[in-house]
């Protein structure tokens, strides 16, 4: 068996992440060769893997069911929030950005490819890769960034399943809306239900069950027991439970620990072998009395020391801790709870706040450094090995100067008297360690407690995760879920309102209906609009002023018709004649029967904006600017059946390669190549217009940029005649005028070919020539562009748009293009005497009004 599974849920904390870890072991016990994968984690448990990178905590308890390393593979992309409107962004373990909501949407683009070469190598490695959702698949709010849920889905065609917590209730509304707000396509993939935290009559939930499949057309695979008891690492500080207690006692007397609960705590799972142990109960709590009571009170690690140090003393906890080392009381502060227990900490990298007071309870001050340490390190303490530590953290701790009580080495960190500090998480996990380290709490705290000699971490693990596996192994349609992972989501699934109810290709965003002549108000000078502005040729002139007076005719395009069929050694059934591009993108999406298109972006809009009124789903498949703008063929969905991308690409020049192109072709899709630009570029290297076989492939040609016809209207498509005939049935009737009949036969005779040679050299001059000019100043140009027009930004003029509006210059705002953020242009290439007004206006300083 190979393939894949998506798992979803209706929510976060409904129990996805156990659910993988119980699939992932379930399979693994039959010997299937599995990993797990979440694109996208946003949590502040995180886990370091052998090669030092840093991955989400539950990822890592995923791997381990699997019986395999943890690799920054099963989760490329980790959020850690640390503040409530910026996370910290991580890829492949390491630290990326820093980011708010707005900004991350400008990262999606790179992350996604990244997203899906982990992925595609998960595959390549194991038979099965069983995916996490993260949060609900419904945030409808969040779809064009997503990249966890229904995107990842999408893009690799997985069947994907919704686990929901039947405990919290409202599970049946919670499936049936999760599915129902999806459009059209997720929901073709969302192939069926798992109920989950099941503590009644099985009896009384059949009814329901049977209700929800007949609605929605999908079964239950399974209904999963209530496990109260259950012990496996949390997701997130979120749901961490308020209370852990490990049983009745070795010893004569309990130990309680306090853990305290910061606003940003991360790796609150460092205290869950201490709950594992019998006799010891440890409580999560911000109280400043419970704090104070208990044996040993315990200073997680946080992603934000600096704050949350401003929150301990802001809540009466930090006098609390202090009072408790005063009086030789047990504290243990791990990682960002060690560093709050400094004399001071300088912090110029997380907080910015520079230097602070810490609560100087531990003889050490920190610095924060630029670069993160993940590292895996090994150790004793109390002459046991410590073997299951980690670190993550941008702090170094420092040791002061001697004081009049010496400090004891503890795990890389300190102890000074009852007070410990340390950078490791995780060390507990060490059974040894744990009991000893006990025993020196239980004689401070005055407790006669004894740790129990045969509790063993790692084994309680692998017996709770085989726990986890009965569970699905006796509740799930095992046999169909696998059914599904080997052959992916089936046919024909019902669609449920309300996409049921609207047009499958959805609103037409208003901005993509904005072009280059929308730029042209006043008596701006236009840079806007990529046609060839010099004079028609006479023999061209002459042509159509013929045309123009046998205007009482209706136009014929035989002869048209032949000419472009001679001038790119094509049959006549593979060429139509059209009234400019446009028309020939609009026919085509209205012609084919509509279904799953994929647009390449940023590229010309109109496709997009035809495809959808024509009732398409459109699929957006954005190019990376880091990598040129090429086109990646993987990338583009294995079920659209119409694929639109443009070369060269309007507006970032790119010209793509044939075989690039060509890979695109699959039974059953259309490829749309728009090379309405091609014959702007000198000998119009890798054009497929002239290609033997097209099929499956269409060419959109224009005569109105190189020519200087755009008011004229005259294009044609080329390549496969099933498409073209069914583009023609749909063509209104002497669509294209005379006048642009006779300018098509001009044009595409041989006597035109020098001419039309010789301006495309002009035009390849002319936008190097901008190009040079525009990087001397200091913009940013795409490096190897063709075509007459110029992507360009400037990092420091973010309201170039405006600023060169109010010089009189008129040039094309490129955020509308998908892809493209605020400050990129589109700048038309004119000879340089006609752009020399426009670079002296782009040397006078920006104004503060624009």
């Amino acid at each position: 068996m190979r393939g894949a599974l998506l798992v979803a849920g209706t929510s976060s904390d409904a129990g996805k992440s156990l659910f993988t870890a119980g699939l992932c072991r379930l399979l693994a016990r039959r010997g299937i060769s599995v990993a797990p994968f979440k694109a996208q984690n946003m949590s502040n448990n995180s886990a370091v893997t052998a090669d030092g990178g840093e991955i989400g905590r539950a990822q890592a308890l995923q791997a381990q069911a699997c019986g395999i390393e943890p690799s920054v593979l099963m989760n490329p992309v980790l959020l850690k929030p640390g503040s409530d409107r910026r996370s910290h962004v991580l890829l492949h373990g390491r630290p990326y950005a820093e980011a708010g909501a707005l900004d991350y949407r400008q990262l999606a683009a790179t992350l996604r490819k990244e997203v899906l070469a982990s992925f595609d190598e998960l595959r390549r490695r194991h038979d099965v890769v069983v995916c996490e959702g993260a949060g609900s698949p419904t945030e409808i709010n969040l779809r064009e960034t997503d990249l966890a849920n229904l995107w990842l889905a999408d893009q690799r065609d997985l069947p994907t399943v919704v686990v929901g917590d039947i405990d919290r209730g409202g599970v049946f509304a919670a499936f049936y809306g999760t599915l129902a707000l999806l459009g059209e396509r997720d929901q073709s993939l969302v192939v069926g239900f798992v109920v989950n935290k099941f503590r009644g009559d099985p009896h009384l939930l059949a009814p329901g069950l049977d209700m929800l499949t007949a609605l929605t057309g999908r079964p239950v695979y399974g209904v999963l027991p209530w496990l109260a008891d259950l012990r496996l690492a949390a997701e997130d500080s979120l749901s961490t439970p308020p209370a852990l207690d490990g049983g009745e006692p070795a010893g004569a007397q309990r130990l309680s620990v306090a853990a305290v609960r910061l606003p940003r705590t991360s790796n609150s799972t460092d205290v869950d072998a201490l709950g594992a142990e019998p006799g010891v109960t440890v409580r999560w709590t911000t109280s400043p009395a419970e704090v104070a009571a208990a044996d040993l009170a315990v200073l997680p690690g946080s992603r934000a020391t600096v704050a949350d140090l401003d929150w301990l003393r802001g809540c009466g906890l930090a006098a609390a801790l202090t009072e408790r080392a005063r009086t030789g009381r047990p504290l243990l502060g791990i990682c960002g709870g060690y560093q709050m227990l400094a004399h001071t900490i300088d912090d110029e990298v997380e907080s910015g706040a520079g230097t602070v007071r810490g609560l100087a309870l531990l003889p050490v001050t920190v610095r924060f450094g630029a670069e993160k340490i993940l590292s895996r390190p090994t150790g004793t303490a109390y002459g046991a090995e410590v073997s299951t530590g980690y670190e993550i953290h941008h702090g170094i701790t420092m040791p002061l100067p001697a004081g009049p009580e010496p400090c004891e080495p503890f795990l890389d960190g300190c102890r000074l008297g009852a007070v410990w500090g340390t950078m490791w998480h995780g060390a507990f996990d060490s059974d040894d360690f744990r009991r000893a380290f006990l025993r020196q709490v239980a004689e401070f705290a005055g407790r006669d407690f004894t740790p129990a000699p045969d509790t063993d971490i790692a084994a309680n693990r692998t017996r709770q995760l085989d726990r986890l596996a009965d569970a699905l192994e006796a509740g799930l349609d095992l046999d169909a879920l696998t059914a599904l992972i080997g052959s992916g989501p089936p046919a024909g699934l019902p669609v449920l309102p309300p996409a049921a109810l609207r047009p499958p290709g959805g609103a037409v965003p208003a901005d993509l209906r904005h072009h280059g002549d929308a730029e042209l108000t006043g008596d701006l000078h236009d840079f806007a609009v990529n046609v060839c502005t010099d004079p028609a040729p006479a023999w061209l002139a002459e042509a159509i002023a013929a045309a123009c007076g046998q205007l009482a005719r209706y136009p014929r395009p035989g002869a048209a018709i032949a000419a472009a069929a001679a001038r790119h050694r094509r049959p006549v059934a593979e060429v139509l004649l059209t009234a400019g591009a446009a028309e020939a993108f609009t026919l085509l999406a209205q012609g084919i029967p509509a279904g799953r298109a994929a647009v390449v972006h940023p590229q010309f809009t109109e496709p997009e904006v035809v495809l959808r009124a024509a009732g398409w789903q459109v699929d957006r498949v954005l190019t990376d600017p880091d990598d040129g703008w090429a086109l990646r063929p993987d990338r583009v969905p294995d079920s659209a059946r119409l694929v639109v991308v443009g070369n060269p690409t309007n507006p970032t020049g790119t010209l793509h390669p044939r075989q690039a192109l060509l890979a695109l072709r699959r039974p059953g899709r259309l490829v749309v190549v728009d090379e309405a630009f091609s014959d702007a570029v000198p000998g119009e290297p890798e054009s497929l217009a002239s290609i033997e076989d097209l099929t499956g492939v269409v060419v959109v040609r224009s005569l109105t940029k190189l020519w200087g016809l755009a008011g004229l209207r005259i294009g044609y498509l080329l390549g496969d005649a099933g498409a073209l005939a069914a583009a023609a049935a749909v063509q209104p009737h002497w669509s294209v005028s005379g006048p642009a009949l006779s300018a098509a036969e001009a044009c595409l005779a041989n006597a035109a070919l020098p001419e039309a040679h010789r301006r495309a050299v002009a035009i390849t001059a002319h936008r190097r020539a901008l190009a040079t000019e525009l990087a001397r100043r200091g913009f940013e140009v795409p490096a190897g562009g063709a075509g007459p027009f110029v992507l360009t930004r400037h990092p420091g003029r973010p309201q170039l748009h405006a600023e060169l509006r109010a010089a009189g210059f008129a040039v094309r705002r490129a955020d509308t293009f998908p892809g493209l953020g605020p400050g990129w242009i589109r700048i038309a290439v004119r000879d340089p005497d006609t752009t020399a007004p426009l670079l002296a206006a782009l040397d006078e300083p920006a104004q503060s009004s624009w």
